[in-house]
Parts: structure tokens; C-alpha cells; sequence
């Protein structure tokens, strides 16, 4: 009799767990060690430098992230952007680009880049091609 009261109230408990959205009852607790989580700043490239005349070099110090895939390079045609990516180098400790867009002022700028993780901007600098 005790046994059947004991069933009884159990299956009680569990109907009553199952009607508030409960799908597992425990019957011992255990303490549970805390959860490490790290975070961290993909930094852009610098020392950003421009140089030429009828076509433009940008050279640069690699990011200090050993991590990142490379760096993408972006120009635009007004101070501040809005930029777009002209380019992808890889891997990361290749520091050149070259390019010859039509005569005009451009303002570069890079990121550094995993997957589809980028930096920030780096610094902007000036490049004026002539014909």
C-alpha cells in the first residue's frame, strides 16, 4: 500500500511538471564549475603609406593579430568613405598592394580580416594618380 502511495504521488508529480512545460525532473544537484569566455579586438594594419603617381602602392605594418587571414583594401573618392573593397591580400605578413585606378584623388583605407571578421579602419591616407 505504502508503494502504491508512493507511485501514486510520483506520477502526481510528474503530471504536474509536464503540464508547466518541465521535461526533466532531477532528484540530485551538482555544482557546476564556472564558464570561461574570453574576448578579443581584431586590430587593423599600420603605418599605412601611399606612394606613386600614375598608379599607387600602399605599404603597411601587418596586424599584430598572428590570427588574421589577411587584410582587404578599400578606396573611396570622398575623405571619410563611403569605401569599397578593391582588394584581398593574403596571408597576413604580405604588406604591399598595388593598383592603377584612372587619374584622380582616392583615400584607402585597411582592415584586417578572419573569415568574415574585420577590424576597424585603419588610418586613411591621400593617393593622387595623374595621367
Amino acid at each position: 500500500m505504502r508503494s502504491a502511495l508512493f507511485i501514486l504521488a510520483f506520477t502526481f508529480a510528474i503530471a504536474g511538471a509536464l503540464s508547466m512545460g518541465v521535461l526533466a525532473l532531477f532528484s540530485e544537484s551538482m555544482g557546476v564549475g564556472a564558464n570561461v569566455f574570453s574576448t578579443d579586438t581584431l586590430n587593423p594594419p599600420t603605418d599605412l603609406l601611399s606612394t606613386g603617381v600614375t598608379s599607387t602602392t600602399l605599404n603597411w605594418t601587418a596586424t599584430s593579430d598572428t590570427y588574421a587571414s589577411g587584410h582587404r583594401v578599400f578606396r573611396g573618392t570622398v575623405s571619410g568613405g563611403p569605401y569599397t573593397q578593391v582588394g584581398q591580400v593574403t596571408p597576413r605578413t604580405t604588406t604591399t598592394f598595388n593598383e592603377s585606378p584612372p587619374p584622380g584623388t582616392y583615400y584607402y583605407v585597411l582592415r584586417s580580416y578572419v573569415e568574415n571578421w574585420e577590424s576597424v579602419d585603419s588610418a586613411q591616407v591621400t593617393a593622387v594618380v595623374s595621367p
